[in-house]
């Protein structure tokens, strides 16, 4: 048998979603069939510490991911682009960070004019592959499109589109390029449809629990403490406006004037953190706790009762289905792909976008021990994705 060469792009190699995917798809590939690559347009994070042996890094051109302009060592990439003579590249980078700054121009967008501008001088990514897939969120399927060699081009679409804000002008030209679509849910993949109507066929491709990673990972000694005399609620999420902090902060509120016993657990980090936590200060929310990015959360999932998840959008959610793969009950608001994840009463709770909801759902789980168990026995080691499906899927679309 002739092993087919996948690759896929990431935009970083922290731990976030698509990365956590992508490790539980690697704990279930058939390396067999399979050689696999992984390239990332940002060489920071600590995902390669957990990739398995098999799975091959590919080193992204410095001159492509300083073409997308990172939020971050962005004096490094504008001294690599002078010092090695990209000149047009160099002063197109700093006029569009002047745009940004000062004139507020939609950075996102800036990057994608700056790409199409750039990306016939740009080197390309090596090797040969028979597939190769943008997974990673920001501008990977340009990458596949324009720096890989591979007969078959596949874009993930893990969100609801509609809330990208990317010139759709520019999407269409690459996607138009594409050999096909994959999307972590129906929900996420009908959106995209309605926004692409030429786009026909999507296959849906489940995310996998990296289930192995936590079971291999010791403890990670929290050295926090998970009180015995309370209901333990946790929320785990990158932490900004789109993920409902608000609604976190309003609804702890809500159940201290009712007197619930709570301690209520944040796992996440991001760029509002500062601010949410200053907000928790200012009233007085003891009961809430930031434990910050943690590579293994099973210690939580393991002391908590109820997870709160009050996004205000979400493609299909890793940290819902890790919650109901270990049996724990989620409130979830009601986001456009919910229903892809939570039957309401039966694998969950949905709540509304309202603080006053939340918590009455809250208290409900706490008062109505039958519903609980009910939720718990219905989702305990759930999990959508299949390996053999997956497998066969990978097989088609490198073919």
């Amino acid at each position: 048998m002739v092993k087919r060469k996948l690759l896929f792009i990431l935009d970083q190699f922290n731990i976030g979603g698509p990365q956590k995917s992508l490790l539980g798809l690697f704990e279930n590939i058939d390396t067999d069939r399979f050689d696999v690559f992984v390239t990332s347009i940002k060489d920071e994070g600590i995902l390669k510490n957990y990739l398995p042996q098999f799975v091959n890094i590919i080193e992204c051109p410095i001159d492509i991911t300083a073409c997308l302009m990172p939020s971050h060592n962005t004096l490094y990439y504008l001294h690599w682009l002078f010092f090695h003579g990209k000149y047009a590249m160099f002063f197109s980078f700093f006029r569009n960070i002047i745009m940004n700054k000062v004139f507020h121009e939609n950075m996102n967008v800036l990057r994608q004019k700056m790409w199409v501008r750039y990306n016939s001088r740009l080197s390309k990514i090596i090797g040969e592959y028979d597939a190769v897939f943008a997974y990673g969120a920001g501008l990977t399927g340009y990458i596949a499109i324009d720096s890989v060699s591979s007969k078959n081009k596949y874009y993930r679409i893990a969100n609801d589109y509609r809330i990208v804000g990317l010139d759709k002008t520019i999407e269409e030209m690459y996607f138009k390029r594409m050999n096909g679509f994959i999307s972590v849910s129906k929900k996420c993949g009908d959106i995209f449809k309605e926004e692409f109507p030429f786009v026909k066929d999507i296959e849906v491709f489940y995310n996998f629990i990296p289930v192995h990673l936590y079971s291999n990972l010791k403890n990670i000694g929290l050295h926090c403490d998970f009180p015995k005399n309370c209901i333990k609620i946790f929320t785990t999420c990158r932490i900004d406006k789109l993920k409902g902090f608000e609604y976190i902060i309003e609804t702890a509120k809500i159940l201290n004037e009712q007197k619930i016993n709570y301690c209520w657990y944040i796992i996440g980090d991001g760029p509002n953190r500062k601010e949410y936590e200053e907000k928790c200060k200012l009233e007085g929310l003891n009961n809430i706790q930031y434990l910050g990015f943690l590579i293994n959360p099973s210690e939580v999932f393991q002391n908590c009762q109820i997870m709160v998840h009050p996004s205000i959008s979400e493609g299909k959610s890793n940290a819902v289905d890790e919650a109901k793969y270990y049996g724990i009950p989620v409130i979830a608001t009601r986001y456009p792909t919910v229903n892809d994840q939570i039957i309401d009463e039966v694998t969950g709770l949905i709540s509304e976008y309202d603080s006053c909801d939340i918590a009455n759902k809250i208290i409900k789980l706490i008062n109505d021990k039958e519903l609980y168990k009910t939720i718990v026995k219905n989702t305990y080691h759930l999990a959508d994705a299949d390996k053999k499906i997956a497998n066969d899927m990978l097989e088609v679309m490198a073919d």
